[in-house]
């Protein structure tokens, strides 16, 4: 077949016979980016693909010479708004005139878009507005949808509302997002739920700002941000919070119940005379009372303590101690504890004497944290060993038992705030989630570092080291 290239024309325009384009303009070349090479011998459906506009649109309305708005694409993947029309010469032949339309380039009017669009982090596209062509999009953008439009090539062109999810398009584009942009208000919505077709969810920070051309709304300009992993921790967060405050309520009940039910024993011995009858049960009912109260402490300290930490102002009470004798001393206080749960503490150390700098009360807390741990998780018979090793610069403190252990998986969670682990085991043995967590907190603040070593079954060991400065 033989080509006319008519070189002279001011106009853009394509000369179409039998369906084949046999003719283009100088200036449909200039326009479009693409060479006659490119575009001679092209069936016209071919073309309109080239330049991403509906064919059969395009014909239909060409055909009754009626101009059309739409936008065409540059080889280069910019967007041109044009005005087209057509001119028959016969059944099979036919002249399609293309104008661009002034303010067509639009980046020369959104320069400061377009270097946002370049450099920035998140992910941005610009449509077209009322029929929301992808007119252009960054790489950011393009790489979350799926292939094959996660390249420029399938998506420019494309109208958005064929892209997105049609759950999202019924439940929030076309209901809420289009409606707002249409009145001619932004939109901006945090954590916007979206439902990928057999994948999983995701969260998304979106804008949708609509961009005017003297009082015509032309463009919407769209920007998201993922956010689904900050949405799925703070879920998480907010899932242990409330996991912790039906602990915390359990871990104060339990206490009080029992200073309760012993009070009512002390009061009943009180009321019928026999108080010298039952010296012994009196003893042990104080006893319980008094270890109740101290149980009761522990966890308002914690509390206290942790309220401190979130605000950034927990301060160490240091003094010059024997590190030796107070983890000594710990181990003994709560003797008798451990021997009530039938288990055997051992205490070993390395040397008798070792002055450091610290907080006396908030290092026998740690150790209180560690070996109440031990306690809950190793069943009876089992032993705990609580050692402390001179290392020079530095003193480690061991307290390991032969208990439960802990799971693999878990090990990297284990000092977070508000994790528990296994939420049944925790159930029967009580906790509230913020021991571990402190008591790392407070080695740290101390210049420290604390570490867990275990395996599921074979029991688990904490330990801390703290550096000797006086």
């Amino acid at each position: 077949m033989k080509y006319r290239l008519r070189k002279d024309s001011q106009r853009p325009y394509i000369h179409v016979s039998e369906g084949i384009v046999d003719d283009a303009s100088t200036e449909f070349q200039k326009l479009t980016g693409y060479s006659s090479h490119e575009i001679l011998g092209r069936p016209i459906r071919e073309l309109c693909k080239l330049i991403r506009i509906d064919a059969v649109e395009f014909l239909t309305k060409s055909d009754k010479a009626e101009r059309s708005s739409c936008f065409i694409f540059t080889k280069d993947f910019e967007p041109r708004e044009v005005e087209i029309w057509s001119k028959s010469e016969g059944d099979k032949t036919a002249l399609y005139y293309f104008r661009e339309k002034p303010d067509s380039r639009m980046y020369e009017n959104l320069r400061l878009f377009k270097q946002t669009f370049e450099q920035g982090k998140m992910m941005t596209a610009l449509l077209s507005f009322p029929d929301l062509i992808i007119l252009d999009a960054n790489q950011y953008y393009l790489k979350h949808w799926d292939e094959p439009y996660n390249r420029k090539e399938a998506s420019i062109g494309m109208k958005y509302t064929d892209l997105i999810s049609e759950d999202f398009r019924n439940n929030i584009f076309d209901g809420i997002i289009l409606k707002e942009i249409s009145e001619g208000r932004p939109f901006f919505r945090y954590d916007v739920e979206y439902c990928h077709p057999g994948k999983r969810t995701t969260f998304w920070d979106m804008s949708y700002m609509p961009v005017y051309n003297g009082n015509e709304m032309k463009y919407i300009v769209l920007q998201c941000i993922d956010v689904t992993e900050k949405v799925l921790e703070k879920a998480k967060i907010e899932r242990q919070q409330e996991e912790f405050y039906a602990n915390i309520s359990h871990e104060l009940k339990t206490p009080l119940n029992v200073i309760f039910s012993t009070n009512q024993l002390i009061a009943h011995y009180l009321k019928n005379g026999l108080l010298e009858d039952n010296t012994d049960k009196m003893l042990n009912s104080t006893n319980t009372i008094t270890q109740n109260c101290y149980r009761l402490t522990r966890l308002i300290s914690n509390l206290t303590d942790l309220s401190k930490i979130r605000a950034g102002y927990l301060k160490l009470n240091t003094s010059k101690e024997n590190i030796v004798s107070l983890v000594e001393d710990t181990v003994e206080s709560i003797a008798d504890y451990v021997k009530y749960n039938k288990l055997k503490i051992v205490f070993d150390t390395d040397t008798e004497e070792k002055i450091i700098s610290c907080d006396p009360e908030r290092i026998d807390r740690i150790i209180l944290n560690l070996i109440s741990n031990s306690v809950k998780f190793t069943k009876a018979g089992g032993n705990i060993f609580v050692t402390v090793a001179d290392k020079g610069d530095s003193v480690e403190i061991s307290v390991k038992d032969n208990g439960i252990g802990i799971e693999e998986e878990n090990l990297r969670n284990i000092f977070d705030r508000f994790y528990q682990g296994d939420s049944s085991l925790i159930c029967n043995k009580g906790g509230s989630g913020i021991g571990l967590h402190l008591a790392k907190t407070i080695v740290e603040l101390h210049g420290g570092k604390m570490s867990v070593e275990s395996r599921a079954g074979e029991g688990c060991e904490f330990k801390i080291e703290i550096p000797a400065n006086l």
